[in-house]
C-alpha cells in the first residue's frame, strides 16, 4: 500500500487462466467492500468504465469510480477509482479522502 496525505493506493493481483482468476491480493477491493457494507457510507455516485467493441465481441469492463458519502458528516467523501487491466488480473484502486481522520465504518 503506498500512501499520500488523504489519499491510499492498492493494486490488487489476480492469477490464473482458462478456469478463472484467483485473488492473490485484494485489500482494495475489501476496502470498497467495507464502504458498501457500512451503514455510516453511502454510495451516491457509481460511473462504470468499458472499452466497447465494434465486432459484436463482448466490451470489456475497465473499472468502476465511486464516490462515497459519510451519514452522520456530509461534509466527509470518499471517491474511489478502480482501474482494471484488459486481463483483469490487475487492478489499482485510489481513495481520495476529503478528511484527514482515519476512517470509520
Amino acid at each position: 500500500m503506498l500512501e499520500e496525505k488523504n489519499i491510499l493506493r492498492f493494486n490488487d493481483v489476480w492469477k490464473g487462466k482458462n478456469y478463472g482468476l484467483i485473488p492473490v491480493s485484494i485489500e482494495g477491493k475489501k476496502l470498497k467492500g467495507r464502504f458498501q457494507n457500512s451503514d455510516k457510507w453511502k454510495l451516491i455516485s457509481q460511473d462504470n468504465k468499458y472499452t466497447e467493441k465494434n465486432d459484436k465481441q463482448i466490451d470489456i469492463y475497465r473499472g468502476s469510480d465511486y464516490i462515497f458519502q459519510n451519514v452522520e458528516d456530509e461534509s466527509k467523501i470518499v471517491t474511489i477509482i478502480c482501474n482494471s487491466s484488459r486481463s483483469g488480473k490487475n487492478v489499482q484502486w485510489i481513495f481520495k479522502l476529503s478528511f484527514e481522520e482515519e476512517i470509520d465504518f
